[in-house]
């Protein structure tokens, strides 16, 4: 994917979340940050279709159940490139994971950067040729602060790693013009959007 791809692969999810989302006072913002991931489950889905043998995972997502056994697979958006091998039978087909294209994990909740790190470390593990943080726009002018907190980690993945900060889902809006701030990782922080 392409960065302008990227960012308005975000950017539709956003917009698209902040209408479907019809949680209650207390779990809207938990309703919106699900419904972003489903969105952008969507919007991959359209980049990494199913008949190329591309499969998209995440939580509430039940489409991969029957053939994987599973919604999520480690991370909140995995795009995997798939295969087929024989059971051990030779009756029946079975699906297993070939690549991991894209590793996403998002956190949008308002906390300290250790229980952040905690999350970005599922990035160093992975084997994906691209991954991708996303969370909430730090407060109060910290993000270069924050960035710095997680350029040793980043420098630890393999891949190409990808930095978004979105508006908390707190602040989302019907006529919001979503704010995406989009980085790269390449030995430090690379500001794309």
């Amino acid at each position: 994917m392409k960065y302008v791809e990227i960012i308005n692969a975000l950017k539709n999810s956003l917009l698209k979340a902040n209408q479907n989302a019809k949680g209650i006072k207390g779990k809207l913002h938990r309703d919106r940050s699900k419904e972003f991931l489903e969105e952008l489950r969507k919007e991959f889905s359209v980049k990494f279709p199913i008949e190329n043998s591309f499969v998209v995972f995440t939580k509430h997502f039940s489409g991969n159940r029957p053939e994987f056994g599973l919604n999520e697979l480690l991370y909140d958006l995995l795009v995997c490139e798939t295969g087929k091998t024989l059971s051990a039978k030779g009756i029946n087909e079975l699906s297993f994971v070939r690549k991991a294209i894209w590793q996403i994990e998002s956190e949008f909740k308002e906390s300290n950067v250790r229980e952040l790190i905690w999350d970005f470390n599922k990035l160093v593990i992975g084997s994906g040729e691209n991954k991708m943080f996303i969370c909430s726009i730090p407060k109060h002018g910290k993000q270069v602060q924050f960035l710095n907190s997680l350029k040793p980690i980043a420098a630890c993945c393999s891949g190409n790693v990808f930095m978004a900060f979105l508006q908390h889902p707190k602040n989302w809006s019907k006529e919001m013009n979503p704010e995406i701030i989009l980085l790269e990782f390449d030995k430090d922080w690379k500001l794309i959007s």
